[in-house]
């Protein structure tokens, strides 16, 4: 139980550092196959290449953008994580909580709660293939 809780967390602590640094060989290899990417208003999207197709897309439209985790705990099968967004668009740039899950080498589920005025990130980077929650 205690090597799956760092491993869930190296796994997320990854996955924040892959967006960060915009490098999206590292999201395509930590994303897994059944992925799920929910935003702050339930938009969502599923499946290994929606979610790497999305990122591709969030790093196309936001250069500044950069997570800063404040805390990130494990509390099984989520890891909790508090923080900022930075980003030169106001709609992303605030404090928020994120839930993620992972499973074995793979984020699984990566869900953003941020204030109703944040934007619907799914729906905007992939409309052809998001849905609502």
């Amino acid at each position: 139980m205690w090597r799956s809780r760092k491993r869930n967390v190296r796994v997320v602590r990854d996955y924040i550092a892959a967006l960060n640094a915009r490098d999206l060989k590292a999201v395509d290899r930590l994303v897994g196959p059944a992925c799920t990417f929910i935003d702050s208003r339930g938009g969502f999207v599923r499946g290994h290449d929606q979610c790497v197709e999305a990122s591709r897309r969030f790093f196309a439209l936001e250069l500044n953008y950069e997570l800063k985790p404040a805390t990130i705990v494990a509390h099984p099968p989520d890891v909790l994580i508090t923080g900022r967004m930075h980003s030169n668009d106001a709609r992303l740039a605030r404090d928020c909580l994120w839930r993620a899950r992972a499973e074995g080498p793979y984020l699984v589920e990566w869900q953003s709660f941020a204030d109703g005025h944040g934007l619907g990130v799914a729906r905007l980077l992939m409309p052809d293939v998001a849905s609502s929650g």
